[in-house]
């Protein structure tokens, strides 16, 4: 049997990790860093899906230059960020369905790095990353990560940061793509590196792969 939400657009609904109640629909066409380029956008929505009830929620009216990023939930919540470029601000919003919707963490646009910038962790930080990694909530850091480094998930004190390696054997043609997990803590100091590529369940749970 197929069910519906009470609300059908045509959207592709991701589901949330961590729980299993929520799913969201988010525009993607453009992103926090390409409005550097773009001088008027229709704007993003965020939408929200309750799997259990069916009900789904919006719960801002689309706004020009106004954009969202992905959800991340935590004790209970949903959390994510979003941008006013008319207002040049960056907003961290907690969010509940029908229960509570407020900004808990405000930054202007022109004090952060565009490019990758998401809300991250087992907690809620937002951080920015292309060569440099940033966390500017709840605790300011900077650091240079590698340029095949990327971080993936943050766990308490330890920031978790894959680097992607390729080899070829040039007698076989056989090749290779293979990951190392790194290990950092928040000055960006290296405490472990191993090979292994590090996953997250829709349950919260990590795994090495």
């Amino acid at each position: 049997m197929i069910r519906s939400f009470e609300k059908i657009t045509g959207n592709y609904v991701t589901e949330i990790k961590g729980q299993n109640k929520f799913g969201y629909y988010l525009t993607s066409f453009v992103d926090f860093y390409d409005m550097r380029e773009i001088s008027d956008y229709y704007g993003g929505i965020i939408r929200f899906y309750d799997f259990e009830t069916g009900k789904v929620y919006e719960p801002f009216e689309v706004k020009r230059n106004v954009l969202y990023g992905e959800p991340l939930f935590y004790d209970g919540k949903l959390y994510f960020l979003k941008a006013d470029f008319n207002e040049k601000m960056i907003s961290l919003y907690r969010y509940y369905p029908e229960k509570e919707c407020e900004v808990i963490f405000r930054i202007e646009t022109d004090k952060v790095n565009l490019y990758n910038l998401k809300v991250m962790g087992d907690k809620v930080h937002v951080t920015s990353q292309d060569s440099v990694f940033t966390c500017y909530y709840p605790e300011k850091t900077s650091f240079v990560i590698g340029e095949r480094e990327t971080v993936d998930y943050i766990d308490g004190d330890k920031i978790y940061c894959s680097e992607w390696q390729e080899e070829q054997n040039e007698e076989t043609g056989e090749y290779k793509y293979f990951e190392y997990l790194i290990i950092r803590d928040f000055r960006g100091t290296i405490l472990n590196r191993q090979l292994g590529s590090l996953m997250q369940r829709h349950d919260g749970s990590l795994f090495i792969g």
